[in-house]
């Protein structure tokens, strides 16, 4: 009888634990919908301030069948607020075929455990009987295997088109100079970072008078560092609202910019002897097309200083995972990790404060040395930025940090830096 005990109590626990899975999935996905609904009330807001009914459909889509909710929004002629529409209208569905899947299990669970109480009273212990909970149990794990990867993989975002994601780049702002002033961990790797793209610079820019061009310069924050030693650089990105802050501040008020897309360069071909390319890689919708962009650019025996997210970092492996629940998402992002080990860098969609949506990837070394190849250049140097631990100014974790650097030959630091030359 202990056995058939045992097997109640798996039984009991299998459903308390799809009931818990449901509520989990059932809330993520609510918060999921109420952010896109946040982001529709923002895109039609001119159209909300002439007509209030938009808000109550706003707030209803979902509620009725599917036709009537994009008839609503049909006359608004604006592909991003068809997408956000049928996000929302997936997630719903989803949501209820998961709901019914999950409850259909905890029912089949608890019908089991049932059976494993009264059944050896009523029937006897028969091997027919131990035969049928024992396949009984097994289809059951089948189906609650099932219902967990339904979920999981039914109620993840849909990617958002190039268009869609230039067009956010377009409207972001996002400045990193207070994260410069922090005492804190963010602050200690932006600096490492910055240390090092300068030492990188000063090896293969030898002359004061080379022209650098900053593409996706962001805030401008590497510019001012390097701005003393090289004069002569421009900024380039695609944000006005970054273009602005970057006139605005005072260090950097009288350098050249210009706005344009990574993917198609405003600029002539075979003018420039140097690019540099900070922290902009891995958000490009197509990274081959940014590469073959910059070389186009390039002249001859052209110098190209990039970098990428390195996928042997802890922080890198944690961001991938996508969660604020830090050991949860370390968890995640290394299963994220290995699964997409072939394709050779791990994508996930980055989030900035306004709610715009971004891609972000980190890479295998294999994998961003081969695309860099591929794209017309060959490697000179590549490099990775020190390890750091914490943000404690402390002698012995500084200590620990220079004994891994040193052992690991600097492999686990958040960056790659990859130094490439345009073949002539």
């Amino acid at each position: 009888m202990e056995v058939w005990y045992n097997l109640f109590s798996a039984s009991i626990t299998m459903a308390g634990f799809i009931a818990v899975f449901i509520v989990f999935r059932y809330q993520t996905i609510d918060t999921y919908v109420d952010e896109r609904k946040s982001i529709l009330r923002s895109l039609l807001a001119n159209e909300i301030n002439n007509d209030r009914s938009i808000l109550v459909k706003i707030q209803d889509i979902g509620k009725r069948p599917g036709a009537e909710d994009r008839d609503c929004f049909s006359g608004f002629h604006d592909e991003r607020v068809d997408r956000f529409v049928n996000d929302i209208l997936l997630h719903r569905a989803s949501r209820v075929r998961t709901v019914r899947i999950g409850l259909r299990s905890i029912i089949a669970w608890i019908f089991l455990s049932f059976f494993c109480i009264c059944g050896p009273e009523l029937f006897g212990v028969t091997p027919f009987l131990k035969m049928l909970v024992i396949v009984s149990f097994v289809i059951l794990m089948l189906v609650t295997l099932y219902f967990i990867r339904f979920s999981l993989s039914k109620m993840r975002p849909e990617e958002m088109p190039d268009y869609l994601v230039k067009d956010q780049y377009r409207k972001s702002f996002k400045s990193r100079r207070t994260i410069l002033e922090e005492e804190s961990i963010r602050s200690i790797c932006l600096k490492s970072r910055y240390e090092t793209a300068l030492r990188n610079i000063r090896k293969f820019i030898e002359s004061d008078n080379s022209l650098i061009v900053d593409v996706g310069c962001g805030d401008g924050i590497f510019i001012s560092k390097i701005l003393h030693e090289y004069p002569k650089t421009v900024g380039l990105d695609i944000s006005a609202k970054c273009l602005s802050f970057i006139r605005q501040a005072q260090e950097t008020r009288d350098v050249p910019l210009i706005q344009g897309d990574i993917e198609h360069l405003p600029l002539k071909s075979n003018r420039l002897a140097s690019v540099v390319c900070i922290e902009t890689l891995e958000h490009l919708p197509n990274i081959e097309m940014g590469l073959k962009e910059i070389h186009r650019v390039l002249s001859p025996n052209g110098v190209l200083l990039a970098t990428a997210p390195s996928v042997r970092n802890v922080r890198n492996i944690s961001i991938a995972g996508a969660r604020k629940i830090r050991l949860l998402s370390f968890m995640i992002g290394i299963i994220k990790t290995l699964c997409q080990i072939k394709r050779g860098y791990a994508k996930h969609i980055w989030k900035d404060d306004i709610g715009y949506e971004f891609p972000h990837r980190i890479y295998w070394m294999w994998k961003i040395k081969r695309t860099i190849k591929e794209c017309g250049f060959e490697i000179a140097s590549i490099s990775t930025t020190p390890l750091v631990i914490s943000a404690c100014n402390n002698a012995l974790i500084r200590s620990t940090e220079r004994i891994i650097n040193v052992i690991t030959a600097n492999q686990l630091g958040e960056l790659f830096f990859i130094c490439g030359v345009k073949k002539s």
